[in-house]
């Protein structure tokens, strides 16, 4: 850290954490996502359709990313020994939910004051339209077959009893509108089955070392368990996470048994031998090379899951599919399977949860995690150990990368000081199985961060965060490649106003990188300010002008923006220059929202860059 820093730190000490009671909060505190659109759309939809809490059943809890399985049940078994919750407060008498999970929860739950008659018929449409500028140079050159117009597309039918959607999108420089269709037709309670579904589905189970869609680890949050919400229509445009088949649940008392099969082409890159090489997961097919990994190599897949839930208290699941891939792969087999046990224990305020996973004729992988909800302190500690030959391609567990298998070990508080002023951290240490890209050697590290928040009162409020963490890694510098340790530091503090119709936040965070054994030492700075205002209350817009100054790519700053809803924009900020973006959310009348957003950067040495989105979205229920 720059010694200038150091008293200001130390200052902040004694202040300031987050608050996960936003989107934002939730999201801006990490670097680097995975298909964050589902998980960015699910809280959209809950901030303005929040669930009656009185009426939500166990798979509508289980939206809402704080809640794990266990105390969904919880609340389902309180709110009926009770009859009937007249206010939401009442949930902190479950274990397990004290001030700051009953905080995020008010903003995704509410009590009905009077029955109104549940509409049997909804619809919902989505498209948006998005354009950069300038065109990059193969666009110019012609080896990109597309315009450079990204559109997505999207419509969601449901009834009391059955649910159907249709989704096209186009990436940049793609040539056809419908490069990415993903379409399901499903229904609830009908003959025998309780949920079924064909076409494009995805499966969440246990932890995720079996069955999980890709999902970002939010560290900072204590997030660490998974909600294993079961079958789900697949509705990302991540294009190579996707099922397509068939899956279907019965549930028999305290049983829960699920069927599933699929038959879907993944993208590729293949050898001349017509092996493959690896799987292609950007999902861009604009030239000629990407458009021939379309659709290259085909896995069929099917498999089951027994779940048992005993007592309310005490979850068990086991899961087991074949599956095999219709081209041969240059460094593993054809036919694999996994197998897997996982269970949830929920204990008054403590929750213990893990799953352990096997790849058929491969190693084994294994995950053990537990926290604890208590008056003031929230804890969560996570154990992991993928074993460098296991494999488990739908997986997507709790991991510091999603590309090496690791052993490693997680930990995080959140101390409620008083009612205004919390502390958040946490821990995490690592080592990878196998060499990173280049690499002869596996690497480790560690990361740590201590955030902090305080409120002077409902209009006013500071918050600091101090974040390192040391990788060690095979490097290549000037032709040299050798073992090194990368360290980066950053120090944030920002301070935020909301009153009425405005709302302002302007911060300044700085950041440094040293990639020892090399000597090289890169750093910079970022500030920002942030004013939303809201004239009237269908309207609400959103300006930002940032500007940066770093010394390479190393020393880059992430900085979370709004977007069009259900969008995701991290943008990562080096060299020096500046950006700023305008935007604008509509509602024309119950039902249909407008958004529109246009930003611009610049920056030195390069070309200034704009974009510009617009979208819109129609609800309706009859």
């Amino acid at each position: 850290m720059r010694p200038q820093l150091i008293p200001i730190f130390i200052i902040s000490l004694f202040f300031i954490p987050i608050l996960l009671s936003s989107q934002e909060n939730i999201l801006e505190n990490e670097e680097e996502y995975e298909n964050s659109e589902e998980i960015l759309e699910r809280l959209d939809r809950l901030k303005e359709n929040p669930l009656d809490v009185n009426t939500a059943t166990e798979d509508d809890l289980l939206q809402i990313p704080q809640l794990s399985p266990a105390l969904t049940v919880k609340i389902i078994s309180y709110r009926k020994d009770k009859g009937y919750i007249n206010n939401l407060k009442e949930l902190k008498t479950i274990d397990g939910i004290n001030d700051a999970l009953l905080r995020i929860l008010e903003e995704f739950l509410f009590v009905r004051r009077m029955k109104i008659e549940e509409k049997k018929f909804a619809v919902s449409t989505r498209s948006r339209w998005r354009v950069k500028k300038p065109e990059e140079e193969n666009y110019s050159e012609g080896k990109y077959e597309g315009n450079p117009l990204n559109a997505y597309n999207r419509v969601d039918l449901k009834t009391t009893k059955y649910y159907l959607g249709f989704l096209a999108e186009k990436d940049r420089y793609e040539k056809s509108y419908t490069d990415l269709i993903n379409c399901y037709l499903g229904a609830e309670d009908i003959f025998w089955m309780n949920n079924i579904i064909s076409g494009c589905y995805k499966l969440e189970f246990g932890e995720g070392l079996v069955f999980s869609p890709p999902t970002f680890p939010l560290k900072v949050a204590g997030m660490i368990k998974k909600s294993g919400r079961g079958i789900r229509p697949y509705t990302s445009t991540y294009e190579n996470a996707s099922l397509f088949g068939t899956a279907g649940r019965i549930d028999v008392k305290d049983f829960k048994f699920y069927l599933f099969f699929s038959n879907h082409k993944l993208d590729a890159t293949l050898n001349e031998d017509g092996t493959v090489e690896n799987l292609y997961s950007t999902g861009l097919h604009r030239s000629e090379s990407e458009i021939e990994k379309k659709d290259a190599v085909g896995e069929l897949l099917y498999g089951l899951r027994g779940e048992f839930l005993f007592k309310d208290f005490l979850k068990l699941g086991y899961t087991t599919y074949q599956s095999r891939y219709d081209k041969p792969f240059q460094d593993m087999e054809s036919d694999f399977g996994v197998h897997g046990f996982d269970f949830d224990l929920c204990y008054k305020n403590i929750n213990f949860f893990g799953e352990a996973a096997k790849s058929v004729g491969k190693g084994y992988g294994a995950l053990m995690g537990i926290s604890g909800r208590f008056e003031s302190v929230d804890i969560a500690t996570i154990v992991r150990n993928y074993a460098s030959d296991f494999y488990s391609p739908h997986s997507s567990a709790f991991a510091e990368t999603d590309d090496e298998n690791e052993i490693g070990a997680y930990s995080s508080i959140h101390y409620t000081v008083t009612r205004n002023t919390s502390i958040n951290a946490y821990f995490d240490i690592f080592k990878h199985h196998r060499p990173g890209y280049f690499g002869d050697f596996p690497g480790k590290g560690n990361e740590a961060q201590i955030e902090f928040l305080h409120k002077f009162s409902g209009a006013l409020s500071i918050s600091g965060r101090y974040k390192i963490d040391r990788k060690e890694s095979q490097h290549r510098v000037d032709e040299i490649s050798k073992m090194a340790t990368q360290k980066r530091e950053g120090f944030r503090f920002q301070l935020n106003f909301k009153r009425k119709r405005i709302a302002a936040k302007f911060r300044t965070e700085f950041s440094r990188s040293d990639l020892e054994d090399f000597n090289i030492r890169n750093g910079g700075n970022l500030e920002y300010f942030n004013l939303t205002y809201s004239p009237k209350k269908n309207l609400r817009i959103e300006g930002r002008v940032i500007l940066f100054d770093t010394d390479s790519y190393d020393s880059r700053i992430y900085e979370y923006e709004s977007d069009l809803p259900g969008y995701m924009r991290n943008v990562a900020l080096f060299g020096r220059g500046v950006r700023y973006y305008l935007l604008a959310k509509y509602k024309i009348i119950d039902g249909i929202r407008f958004s529109s957003k246009y930003s611009f950067t610049e920056k030195e040495g390069e070309t200034p860059r704009t974009e510009f989105g617009i979208q819109i979205d129609i609800r309706s229920k009859f």
